[in-house]
This record gives C-alpha cells, sequence and structure tokens, in this order.
C-alpha cells in the first residue's frame, strides 16, 4: 500500500501514550513528528534499509487505513521515503476487515504485546488493560485468563492509571511514581486516616522534587515508617516538602534499618511457631540450635555494651 495514505492508530498504547502527553487533538502530522525523534525509530529505519524492506509488515484497518499494529515502523518508513521517494513509496500491510470487532482487536494487540516478542512499556500496559478494563468493559478476570496476568497485578495496573486520571497526570514518564506510590501498603494506611496526603504526595511528584522512582520509593518507605507523625503531619500541612520530611522521618528512626531488623528477629523469637518449631526439633538439631542460640546470646551482650 502507498504509505503515504496510512495513518497512525490514535488507540494503539504506544501512540496513546503520545497523544496522553500531547493532548487529545494532536494531529497525525504532529504525531509522526514525535515519533520521528525517537531513537528506537532512527534504529528501525536502519533495519529496514538494510533488510531492503520490512520483515514484519503492517497490520492495518481496511476501512480507515489505521496502522492497528507497526505505528513506529510507519514513522521509520516516512524517514526512509524523505531520502528516496520511489523506493520507500511503498509497505507491505496486512488488511484487516471492516467489520472486525473493536474487542478482538485490542485482544489481537494484547496477544501481541502483552504475551509476544514486543513488549510494551510499563506504562502502556497498564494504559492497555485498564482501557480494556473501563471502556470495553471486559472483566478483570477475563483480562487475567485472555493475557494470563494475575488479577493482582491487572488490578494494580488499573489502579495506577486510575490515579493518575484523578489527579489529571499527563507526564507519563511519570508512571512509575505513581506505581510505587500505589504499591506502598504504609502510605495506603496514611491515605486512609490522614485527608490530603495522596494530594500532597501527587503535588511533590508533579512538581519533580523528589528524585528518581527508586528514591522516591525508598523516601516514602521512611516517611511512612516513621515512629513521629511530624514527618507526615508538616508534609501534609506543606510546612515542608518532600526531602525535608524524610530528613525529619530519618531522624526519628525511620530508616533505622539495624532497629527494623532487631525488631522483626526479636517478633520471630518471640512467636508461638517459632517456639513449636523448637520443642519439635530432633536431637540433632536441637543440639545445632542450643550453639546458635549461645551465639546470638553473645551477640546480644556485645551489642548492649556498645550502647552503654
Amino acid at each position: 500500500m502507498k504509505q503515504a495514505e496510512l495513518k497512525f492508530f490514535i488507540d494503539n498504547p504506544r501512540i496513546y501514550s503520545v497523544v496522553h502527553e500531547e493532548g487529545k487533538d494532536t494531529t497525525q502530522e504532529e504525531i509522526e513528528e514525535i515519533l520521528k525523534k525517537q531513537d528506537h525509530v532512527r534504529e528501525l529505519k536502519e533495519s529496514i534499509k538494510a533488510n531492503n524492506g520490512l520483515i514484519e509488515h503492517l497490520f492495518v484497518k481496511e476501512r480507515t487505513l489505521e496502522v492497528v499494529e507497526g505505528n513506529r515502523r510507519l514513522a521509520a518508513y516516512r524517514l526512509l521515503f524523505q531520502e528516496n521517494p520511489l523506493k520507500w513509496s511503498e509497505v507491505k500491510c496486512a488488511l484487516l476487515p471492516s467489520d472486525l470487532d473493536e474487542s478482538l482487536m485490542n485482544s489481537f494487540l494484547g496477544e501481541i504485546h502483552l504475551k509476544g516478542k514486543k513488549p510494551w512499556s510499563p506504562y502502556e500496559k497498564a494504559s492497555f488493560l485498564h482501557r480494556r478494563f473501563r471502556n470495553d468493559g471486559v472483566s478483570v478476570d477475563d483480562l487475567k485468563k485472555e493475557f494470563n496476568i494475575s488479577k493482582p497485578a491487572i488490578e494494580h495496573s488499573i489502579a495506577v492509571i486510575d490515579l493518575m486520571e484523578k489527579h489529571e497526570e499527563k507526564e507519563t514518564r511519570r508512571w512509575s511514581y505513581y506505581d510505587e506510590f500505589k504499591k506502598s501498603r504504609k502510605a495506603k494506611a496514611i491515605c486512609a486516616n490522614v485527608a490530603n496526603f495522596e494530594d500532597v504526595i501527587v503535588k511533590q511528584i508533579k512538581l519533580d522534587e523528589v528524585g528518581t522512582a527508586m528514591e522516591f520509593r525508598d523516601k516514602l518507605r521512611v516517611i511512612c515508617n516513621s515512629s513521629s507523625k511530624n514527618p507526615v503531619k508538616n508534609l501534609v500541612s506543606e510546612k515542608c516538602d518532600f526531602g525535608d520530611a524524610f530528613d525529619e522521618a530519618e531522624r526519628t528512626g525511620g530508616d533505622n534499618r539495624p532497629l527494623q531488623r532487631i525488631k522483626s528477629f526479636r517478633r520471630w523469637l518471640d512467636d508461638g511457631h517459632t517456639k513449636t518449631a523448637v520443642r519439635n526439633a530432633s536431637q540433632k538439631i536441637r543440639g545445632e540450635l542450643e550453639y546458635e542460640l549461645h551465639k546470638i546470646r553473645a551477640h546480644v551482650e556485645k551489642l548492649l555494651k556498645t550502647l552503654g
């Protein structure tokens, strides 16, 4: 087909992520220019050129000429067309019938990118599952069967996109921050008890003042684990920013790893299952357990001396 006649498919998750950031009125020309600047598209261009054409054809809707699958390859072809219009004017396509059900088409896309060899980015996967659930009315149980993804993972992806839409987040690059925020059980508990905690965290994310996604995850954990209520209280009242709240939480034991590990070990020792397992241990194991416990006692005494 004449590649100039083909259109980028706005509902393709990769294109959707572009449109989501640029706005719903993004034109075909604007989408093309954005895609052409992507490193992967430029790499595809060289690969197509080296192979003297596409190895895998584009999938195109017969009625609208939208490229359901292969939008970045189309952008690469447009780059090649600029170099040699005669050689790269036509592209190999597989036409999808005009009466193809939209839900089946989305299922086909998911087969390729969620189960196949061309993985989408985490945001693209989540937005696809979210639209299948919210727009197509596909249940979580059916999505689980269709794509062999666990139910909690699907529900989490939907919840993260819901959170981004709730706060009108347009920057898809911030997906990881919302992902980490929704993963935190402590943050969820604080949100349930402290008004505006979610709003304040989202505001800090949007200000790009929370470091990388991994730094945000670690600092959020410290703030939520603080034995003092002040870090959260001061953050919500906007007496301090995210970084200051982290510093205060760190000072009050929110990130004291030795303390957390010793507490965890002490709780394990005190657990009834542990006591039962020790009581029922074989004679050989009992001897080894006694040896280890004497060693632990010696180390505890040393640590107590260290604390003065």
